[in-house]
């Protein structure tokens, strides 16, 4: 408890300022919700408030610099939309994010209770596909699954992480579509560019479609690991039985051929041996996953507002060969030698692969 000798809003935030004795001071960002609630507004059952501009800006990395031990802690990043609902209107919310030209580039899900609810948008299009594993790498049995049976693809490298969320929105004018039971609001959202940055919004618009053709691949790529490793989870299920079936030689070592085929196709996907330990990051070379992450890391993470170089471009092109490459011979597996090896199943009385 200490007496409030000074209270003061910032105009341009809309931030209510406190000074308390003892010079401390308190923030309270962005109050413009506050603001709203007057007896009409609250009269609704739901109700939005237009939001603040939100500012497009790279973050910057950093040791601790500021020249004080006061150090503060700064809202949360991107555009903060405020939702009045009623106890009635109290439960799920679903808000979807359209770019001008209509389209939904963001969902996001959210519980409003009763009163005053934020939302936030961190101005960035949706995550790519994360994979998950149904199986230890080879030669490591011991690797934990978690409780649904799956496991992380981790991928530690120290500048992955930007390459696997979806990148910022283009500066310009969209659109918050609100949906509370059987009420639908929309309110535009206006994203601004970086003051202090000299590229153009033309050159961050070349950027961000990159990055947004880095994403659909991951995409991809993930919805392709998916599929082989429950594949390959029934194949390591077939051995098994095959072990202690009579008379199986035959299908155990089709079996193990067609393993052996799998793990071709995936091994140029990701690493199989990575087992979730930071040492992986210097132990084999990444593959396609984690090299499309590590570009679009490259392209708009902790970066600077310009379009794409012409080395970038040129790995993206080598990279998206690499992966039509692994397309194919993924299809052959699926189309050609699943069929072959699941004949035998069938012949013997065994449970297909699916």
């Amino acid at each position: 408890a200490a007496p409030v000798y000074w209270i003061t809003i910032q105009p341009h935030f809309h931030d209510l300022v406190v000074g308390t004795y003892g010079r401390g001071y308190w923030i309270l960002d962005n109050i413009t919700g506050l603001r709203a609630l007057d007896a009409d507004f609250m009269d609704r059952d739901v109700a939005v408030v237009d939001p603040m501009p939100a500012w497009r800006f790279q973050e910057i990395q950093d040791i601790k610099s500021t020249p004080t031990l006061v150090r503060g802690r700064n809202p949360a990043y991107g555009a903060a939309i405020d939702l009045w609902v009623s106890e009635e209107a109290a439960g799920p919310v679903t808000t979807e994010i359209l770019d001008p030209t209509g389209d939904v580039i963001r969902t996001l899900n959210s519980r409003a209770s009763a009163g005053l609810n934020r939302i936030r948008w961190d101005l960035r299009y949706e995550s790519p596909k994360a994979p998950r594993l149904r199986t230890p790498p080879p030669d490591m049995p011991w690797i934990r699954m978690e409780e649904d049976g799956t496991r992380r693809l981790r991928t530690w490298d120290l500048d992955l992480t930007g390459g696997q969320v979806g990148p910022r929105a283009v500066p310009g004018t969209y659109t918050a579509r609100i949906q509370v039971g059987d009420v639908t609001l929309e309110t535009p959202v206006e994203v601004l560019k970086d003051p202090n940055t000299t590229g153009s919004v033309e050159e961050i618009r070349q950027q961000v479609a990159l990055s947004l053709s880095i994403r659909d691949d991951l995409d991809e790529i993930g919805t392709m690991i998916d599929r082989l490793e429950w594949i390959r989870e029934q194949v390591e299920d077939l051995q098994d039985l095959t072990r202690v079936e009579a008379d199986a030689e035959a299908v155990a070592e089709a079996a193990a051929t067609f393993r052996e085929q799998l793990m071709e196709v995936e091994g140029r996907l990701f690493d199989l041996n990575l087992s979730g330990a930071r040492e992986d990051a210097f132990r084999g070379p990444m593959r396609l996953y984690g090299r499309y992450a590590a570009l679009g890391s490259d392209v708009s993470r902790f970066g600077a507002d310009f379009a794409p170089t012409a080395q970038q471009v040129e790995v993206y092109e080598v990279l998206n060969e690499r992966l039509e490459g692994a397309k194919v011979l993924m299809d052959q597996l699926l189309q050609v030698d699943l069929p072959r090896l699941n004949e035998q199943l069938r012949a013997r009385g065994i449970p297909v692969i699916s």
